[in-house]
């Protein structure tokens, strides 16, 4: 999505009863629905998932993860990346991946509660809740 002025953008300093739904009005209406990834970038995909497990190696450490060059590339590819993370979050079941950095730095949300924040299988689910409301198909 990409917004060309300040005019596209909703006005969030109304306070008004109906704001919160203006809002989200506008923001639906300017979402289109999701595109089915190319045959090549699903396979671009899959190599940088290989390359980024190689870069990181063993480490946990969510800083030097999302740092690698490969991890870098996926967010690189932008919104046709999303049905691709979300199908890796869901066929990784329940030891997901550190795909949250990427999901959220791409699609600019973050749909897990505060509260699951750390818990991947949870965070891995309200990720996977979100797609699917969102029209993704993975």
């Amino acid at each position: 999505m990409v917004f060309r002025g300040a005019a596209e953008l909703p006005d969030l300093t109304s306070h008004g009863p109906d704001s919160s739904q203006q809002i989200n009005r506008s923001v639906a209406e300017s979402r289109a629905l999701p595109e089915e990834p190319s045959a090549e970038l699903r396979e671009e995909f899959k190599r940088l998932v290989k390359q980024w497990r190689v870069q990181r190696g063993v480490s946990s450490s969510l800083t030097q993860g999302v740092s690698c060059s490969a991890y870098q590339s996926i967010i690189g590819m932008g919104q046709p990346a999303v049905p691709l993370l979300l199908g890796q979050l869901k066929s990784e079941r329940d030891d997901p991946d550190q795909w949250f950095w990427a999901l959220c730095a791409i699609t600019g949300c973050q749909p897990v509660p505060e509260e699951d924040l750390g818990r991947f299988v949870k965070m891995a689910r309200h990720w996977l809740a979100w797609g699917a409301r969102n029209g993704y198909e993975f």
